[in-house]
């Protein structure tokens, strides 16, 4: 007997050679970023070798809340789902250039009506067992451009997920620095707080025996009064905090708890250089590029859609009335053939669909410029907030010195009985606030670095 089945093989194979031979629509080109050779408010000639930019802010705790932020964080956990989403929408378009083979098998057992005009004689069985092969010809690259779009968008959700992480590790940086800050500052507000508890219970005692007027001690309370409320109120503000970082790291506030710690906060030094060239690394950016990049495929497949599509199917098997039969030659049957689809009237669908992913192109390319715009005004900003803040911190120390030394001398004056209480009280006020405006600015320099990482895509080692 004949054997057709290597004749369509070989007629398969060059039907697939045949079908890789055109694809229709625009190849993609990523367009020109027109990035600064420099930025203005950076004026370094050397780049920096990447690292983990966290490290220079010499916490522990820091790093360890941002290692469990990264396992636990929800928002993250949604981000890596939707990049599995991404990926099996890949498996899909892949399957669609392979061909399709199903097996089918079936056995029947049949009793006809003897009733009928055409009365089959009674009951007898039928076994078939089949392949059957279905397989498109890719003639326009029509699947090879769904394949290239859903790649794209895979490479997007991955770099969203990399946003996703950078503005994570931002938000808990910000909201623990901000915690620290807290620390240091209710620190100076309690040993206040002490000093003017002791000077009221001191004009207490003093007014019982006549040496000090009833206006000292209303001062005083004053003074230890409000500091308290101040206490209270940061309080509230650190507790807020602790919640936040408690959800940023996929836990319960209710159980989750930071112990106070008063240390120097270490400011990190910003790097010795910042190329315009890490701007191209940043998530946010990649993302959008790819997304440019999945539209323009949806151009060429817009196109594609609507032209001619050739089919392959080739159907091959036994049949039988007995299941013994089944492996008798004389039991094989075969078919084999090819079906052309084309549309021929579409009423406008065609160009209607073509204009349309234009259209997404071209929305795609304007939101890659803007993105890219915008991490060029946040660098910008970034550098900007750590060259004039350092300045201002250089300055608010010089201050918070000046405030010290005041509020010595006029101790000593009022020993010796040439200042008033008001006085002395008004200069620890003011040393106080130059205090908190230190730590303040100190926190003001940290979080423009954690703003510089963010800008820069995370990708720069502290200078030594």
């Amino acid at each position: 007997m004949s054997r057709p089945l290597p004749a369509l093989a070989i007629s398969l194979t060059t039907l697939l050679a045949l079908g890789s031979c055109t694809t229709v629509g625009p190849d993609y080109h990523k367009p020109t970023d027109n990035l600064p050779e420099a930025f203005k408010n950076a004026n370094w000639p050397a780049a920096p070798a990447p690292g983990d930019p966290y490290a220079a802010f010499r916490d522990s705790e820091l790093n360890r809340l941002l290692h469990v932020a990264e396992k636990n964080n929800q928002d993250l956990a949604a981000a890596l789902a939707r990049i599995d989403q991404s990926r099996a929408v890949l498996g899909l378009s892949k399957a669609d250039q392979t061909p399709t083979l199903v097996g089918d098998f079936a056995g029947a057992h049949q009793l006809d009506s003897r009733n009928t005009n055409m009365p089959s004689g009674g009951a007898y069985r039928d076994y078939d067992a089949r392949l059957t092969l279905n397989y498109e010809v890719d003639l326009w690259g029509r699947i090879r451009r769904q394949v290239q779009q859903a790649e794209a968008n895979l490479q997007a959700s991955e770099a969203d997920y990399q946003a996703a992480l950078l503005s994570l590790k931002g938000e808990v940086a910000r909201n623990y620095l901000t915690l620290r800050s807290l620390d240091r500052e209710m620190a100076l507000l309690k040993q206040t707080a002490d000093l003017r508890q002791q000077r009221l219970s001191l004009f207490q005692s003093r007014q019982k025996t006549g040496t000090s007027s009833g206006l000292d001690v209303a001062r005083a309370e004053t003074e230890y009064q409000s500091t308290q409320a101040e206490i209270a109120r940061l309080a509230q503000r650190r507790g807020e905090l602790e919640n936040a970082l408690a959800a940023l790291t996929g836990e319960a506030a209710s159980t989750f708890t930071l112990a106070t710690r008063v240390s120097d906060g270490h400011i990190p030094s910003i790097p010795g250089a910042v190329p315009s060239d890490l701007l191209r690394r940043r998530p946010d950016i990649v993302a959008a590029e790819r997304r440019l990049a999945a539209s323009n495929e949806g151009v060429g497949l817009a196109i594609a859609t609507y032209l001619p599509r050739l089919t392959l199917t080739g159907t091959g098997g036994t049949s039988a009335l007995d299941a013994s039969d089944l492996f008798d030659p004389a039991s094989v049957f075969y078919s084999a053939g090819a079906g052309l689809f084309t549309p021929i009237i579409q009423g406008g669908r065609v160009k209607a669909d073509r204009e349309q992913a234009e259209a997404r192109f071209r929305e795609a390319l304007a939101n890659y410029r803007q993105v890219m715009l915008e991490a060029i005004r946040d660098t910008e900003n970034a550098l900007l907030g750590t060259r004039t803040l350092e300045q201002a911190l250089a300055s608010q120390r010089k201050a918070a010195e000046a405030s010290q030394r005041t509020a010595r001398l006029v101790r000593v004056r009022y020993d010796g009985g040439l200042d008033s209480l008001f006085e002395v009280t008004e200069t620890e006020r003011q040393t106080l606030e130059q205090e908190r405006l230190l730590t303040q600015t100190e926190l003001a320099r940290q979080l423009a670095a954690v703003n510089l990482i963010q800008a820069l895509g995370g990708e720069w080692k502290a200078a030594k």
